[in-house]
């Protein structure tokens, strides 16, 4: 690619991010943000849960819609949030939960993924450790009735929120749970279960 052509790409790429941010902001000013509920049932598929405290400053505008504690029978317990923020600005990136575990004291390691048949759902994940005790997350956002990891699908379905809503209606999706030494893959198969169970309840429309 010769000089002339890579000044043509340059100049078209801030031209078409200009006319981008254009009609955010004209979408911004002409819709209104939906309020939309994911409604997760509390007994489903042999799961079954009972509410969870999880203490949460909302200050600045972030708002649990869901804490509970899963069991499938007889088997551990999974830690399950739903998070939403209703003032965008960075949503509820600043409740990730990389940064949330690491602040408690969590020792953060192998970044790992998960996926549902359908790849409706698709989480990342990370393994931590404290005192002993052993912990895998997986997270995700709630965004166009699938729920994706950051990147750039995300920001697909957040700019398509903008031009129907004026700003992205999403919400942080999180489960943790803790495991003993040698089960961490039979965790990570509960887990994945959870949300092949819940998928229909989790992604119908709001």
């Amino acid at each position: 690619m010769n000089k002339q052509t890579r000044m043509l790409a340059a100049g078209l790429l801030l031209f078409s991010t200009g006319i981008v941010n254009v009609l955010v902001s004209y979408a911004f000013r002409h819709t209104t943000t939906p309020i939309r509920t994911l409604q997760v049932p509390f007994v489903k598929e042999g799961w079954r849960a009972i509410p969870s405290a999880v203490i949460l400053p909302e200050a600045d505008g972030t708002q649990m819609i869901a804490s509970r504690a899963y069991r499938f029978h007889s088997g551990p317990p999974l830690q399950f949030i739903i998070l939403h923020n209703k003032h965008y600005t960075y949503g509820v990136d600043s409740h990730l939960p990389t940064i949330c575990y690491r602040g408690a004291g969590w020792k953060l390691a192998e970044n790992t993924r998960l996926s549902t048949s359908s790849g409706r759902i698709q989480l990342v994940g990370f393994k931590g450790t404290s005192q002993g005790s052993r912990l895998l997350v997986y997270y995700g956002f709630h965004v166009g009735e699938r729920i994706l990891p950051d990147g750039i699908s995300r920001k697909f379905y957040e700019i398509k929120d903008r031009f129907r809503y004026g700003a992205p209606v999403h919400f942080l999706v999180e489960a943790a749970i803790l495991y003993k030494p040698g089960q961490q893959d039979a965790s990570a198969r509960y887990v994945r279960k959870f949300f092949e169970d819940m998928e229909p309840s989790l992604l119908q429309p709001g």
